[in-house]
């Protein structure tokens, strides 16, 4: 499991900040555009991550590339993920403050996976019947997982709901492990055999 501690306690401090300032929003679109200019360049991705780039060439880097398309205060907080060797930690504090952002406005985020890609009209029946179940407004992250042989895995923050057919027979399998276990632990009955002779 991965271990959230860091992560939230820089989160807290920066959502902290955005409230303040209520930009709680424009820092969450800060993040994502962080977020997605890692994933998008490679060369930008191998600066922030090579252990031989100094912190003042990471954040020059940062600062030329970003000081007109996000907020200061976005910017000073990943100078210090920089500053304090933590800038892996972008995408958890991203995905913590986002979760953040959407319970302050009601919404639940929700990650379901499928076995494939989901139809548009098959992701709005989905999306309805979350917000039917949970009551709220749900903000749907819809994935694949080719590993599900099945069905679909909902994933609710810390909480997982599985109905996939792959956890339905691994399950099964469990159960049918525990039975055998049983019969074997339990002694067997012997059998009397009747011994009197019929008159």
């Amino acid at each position: 499991m991965i271990n959230t501690t860091l992560p939230t306690k820089y989160t807290e401090a920066l959502f902290q900040a955005a409230a303040n300032l209520n930009q709680i929003e424009k820092v969450r679109e800060d993040l994502q555009l962080l977020q997605s200019a890692v994933l998008a360049n490679r060369d930008f991705a191998a600066i922030l991550g090579h252990p031989g780039v100094s912190k003042a060439d990471k954040r020059a880097v940062v600062t030329n590339e970003f000081k007109e398309k996000i907020s200061r205060l976005a910017l000073n907080f990943m100078c210090l993920l920089i500053d304090k060797k933590r800038e892996a930690l972008l995408f958890s504090v991203y995905e913590i403050y986002s979760q953040k952002a959407d319970e302050l406005a009601g919404i639940k985020q929700i990650q379901v996976k499928t076995a494939y890609t989901l139809t548009p009209v098959e992701e709005a029946k989905v999306l309805a019947q979350l917000e039917t179940s949970f009551k709220k407004k749900v903000r749907m992250d819809a994935r694949v997982d080719t590993g599900i042989l099945g069905g679909i895995i909902v994933r609710d923050r810390m909480t997982l709901i599985d109905a996939s057919v792959r956890q339905y027979l691994d399950t099964m399998k469990k159960e049918l492990k525990e039975v055998k276990k049983k019969a074997k632990k339990s002694p067997k009955k012997t059998v009397k055999k009747n011994t009197k002779k019929k008159k």
